[in-house]
């Protein structure tokens, strides 16, 4: 079915056309025809009317275009679907809100990269430790060089062992005091409380909106 708009001659032909066929006339507020209905006013008007020229059917379909129909409005969602979507949109807002409340707080995010780091601090440490040790066993050689060998490689290698001995001491307590300090955070993230600082009702589910406080 093609379905044509209508142009001034084409109405004035429908015009016409009604006064000679009122039984079957057509209305002239309407947009478009139907290509069969303008050839039906095409052969009518040739058998009555006296000048024919200008009723002839490519006369008529001068200055026609093709009609394209408004696409149909889109149905009514179903009460059904409602309910759906409203349940789902509720779920959401839970969802969403107890991920906000409950999102754990970890203070060892980066912790790979802490890890790094002190795997670079604690090189650093071995090296300076080695660095003092043979500093100091060098320094020892110099100052005794009055000394029988043996006599100047014995006190050089226990200067250096003295000196090793307290570089690792140091070294150590270093690293108790920075994993003692860890697991105090440690301690200190368990304990935190939060707490829910204002919330209001909104469409059935409880939100905040102020955020959270903590409290240990």
């Amino acid at each position: 079915m093609v379905l044509l708009t209508l142009t001034p001659q084409l109405t004035a032909a429908i015009e016409v056309y009604n006064k000679e066929k009122p039984s079957s006339a057509i209305s002239v507020s309407t947009t478009h025809l139907h290509h069969r209905q303008i050839l039906l006013i095409s052969q009518t008007l040739l058998n009555t009317s006296e000048d024919k020229s200008q009723y002839r059917l490519n006369t008529l379909l001068q200055g026609c275009n093709l009609y394209y129909p408004p696409p149909p409005p889109k149905p009514e969602p179903t009460q059904e679907y409602k309910d759906l979507m409203a349940r789902l949109r509720r779920q959401e807002e839970e969802r969403v809100y107890n991920t906000l409340i409950n999102k754990p707080h970890d203070i060892y995010e980066g912790e790979d990269e802490y890890t790094f780091q002190d795997l670079k601090s604690q090189l650093s440490i071995i090296a300076n430790v080695l660095l003092s040790t043979i500093a100091t066993s060098v320094a020892v050689w110099m100052v005794a060089s009055g000394w029988d060998v043996p006599q100047r490689f014995a006190l050089a290698f226990a200067s250096s062992i003295v000196v090793c001995i307290a570089e690792v001491v140091v070294f150590n307590g270093y690293l108790r005091k920075v994993d003692e300090s860890r697991k105090l955070e440690k301690v200190k993230a368990k304990n935190e409380v939060k707490e829910v600082v204002n919330v209001w009702e909104i469409g059935g589910v409880a939100r905040a909106l102020d955020g959270v406080k903590k409290r240990r």
